[in-house]
């Protein structure tokens, strides 16, 4: 078929040339260009010379688009070639570094940084390896250079904060994790960075406002524990403020309780006061509405002990009782365990034994509270006047815990070995 075109081709060519040659006899001069040209020559050689001339030039022409295409193909091919490998390379980095293949992952991110200092996500990749590695002053070096063409990018200011919180550096991570928050105001991390970094700076009223902002936006899942957090925050500025002017630290912490009423550490906070200045049952009451708040037994025992102190025991076991009733019964648990304590150091035996068995029937081996249940069973014992089985149960609750060295067999105390 190629060679029929060809042979089409020709013979029209060829008639071309015929009827040129004896309908073009007449002579011409032609002027390409100053001095360059043809003079007294038939027309129909001209004509000829020109359309086999352009023939020429197109087929030049022609070949040139080719090679050209074929160089831009081979650049084009080159260069994905390049992004193929780069792209294997991080991958691989990446799967290196989850791995904890911290050198050969240094060693994969470096080639690819050291190919191209602008690659971003390489020098992130670089930057986390060494910082993950305890390299901090090499890993901040590498952000900070990233940062000279990409100074407001996020990833790389975040990891900035990171390395500089390790090193002590709050300032700067301070400033590092400002600059997200001033690009994207509702950035949750961003807020939590910063809130965190102003607790070692003393910047309170500052964190306080983060946490503000933080609140309006967690889902509502997470609202409670962040209230709590911004309670934590104006309990710790109430306490440096009265500190640094000299005020009334029990009128500062009773404003943070005001606001916050059923804040544990606040209300515990304000019962120390009441304790030290001797109002027990001032700080009992307060003590009270702390555990049903947090549920912290330490509560429990600051009762016992603050109205022991002033002999009134019955007051105490009814302020204990009356607290444990308040809360909900699997994390009231502890607090039982706490009342049988309380029992057992005001030798009411009786009471002791009566309520462990109830909390016995209800603790599996498996619960939570099994342990120091048994080590208050084997206070019990003691109380009893059997020693030795009280050693053995409570070796047994200790060798639950799985703590080396356990109370020494030769030993027939109640205590440690050394």
């Amino acid at each position: 078929m190629r060679t029929l075109i060809y042979l089409a081709l020709g013979i029209a060519a060829m008639a071309a040339v015929l009827t040129l040659t004896s309908n073009n006899d007449a002579s011409t001069s032609v002027k390409l260009y100053k001095d360059i040209g043809v003079e007294n020559q038939p027309l129909y050689v001209v004509l000829i010379a020109s359309f086999f001339l352009g023939v020429v030039v197109t087929w030049l022409m022609g070949l040139l688009g080719k090679i050209s295409g074929a160089v831009r193909n081979r650049k084009e091919r080159k260069k994905h070639a390049s992004i193929v490998k780069h792209h294997e390379d991080l991958v691989a980095g990446r799967e290196y570094l989850a791995a904890g293949n911290f050198q050969q992952a240094e060693s994969t991110f470096q080639k690819i940084y050291s190919n191209d200092g602008d690659d971003v996500l390489a020098s992130s990749m670089l930057a986390e390896t060494l910082f993950k590695q305890g390299n901090f002053p090499e890993a901040l070096k590498v952000v900070d250079s990233a940062r000279q063409t990409q100074k407001d990018n996020v990833e790389l200011l975040f990891l900035g904060a990171d390395i500089n919180e390790a090193m002590d550096n709050y300032t700067a991570a301070y400033d590092n994790a400002s600059l997200v928050h001033k690009q994207q105001p509702n950035n949750i991390q961003a807020l939590r960075k910063l809130i965190s970094l102003c607790e070692p700076l003393k910047r309170y009223p500052e964190a306080i406002d983060f946490q503000k902002q933080l609140l309006k936006l967690v889902s509502s899942e997470e609202r409670s524990d962040e209230a709590k957090n911004l309670a934590d925050l104006e309990l710790g500025h109430a306490r440096l403020e009265a500190k640094r002017e000299g005020t009334s630290l029990k009128k500062a912490i009773s404003d943070v309780v005001k606001r916050h009423r059923s804040h544990g550490p606040s209300l515990a906070a304000l019962a120390a006061i009441e304790s030290e200045a001797g109002d027990y049952k001032s700080a009992a009451k307060l003590w009270s509405k702390a555990y049903q708040s947090d549920h912290n037994v330490i509560h429990l025992e600051r009762i016992a002990d603050s109205l022991v102190e002033v002999d009134e025991p019955a007051k105490a076991v009814e302020i204990v009782k009356k607290s444990i009733q308040n809360v909900p019964s699997e994390a009231a648990v502890f607090g039982r365990i706490s009342l049988v304590n309380l029992y057992l150091r005001l030798e009411m035996i009786d009471e002791a034994k009566e309520e462990y068995d109830k909390l016995s029937e209800e603790c599996t081996n498996s619960h939570p509270a099994r342990v120091p249940l048994d080590i208050t069973k084997a206070e019990l014992i003691r109380k009893a006047g059997s020693t030795d089985e009280a050693f053995a149960t409570l070796k047994g609750a200790v060798e639950k815990l799985g703590l080396p060295n356990p109370i020494s067999a030769d030993k027939p105390r109640i205590g440690w070995e050394g």
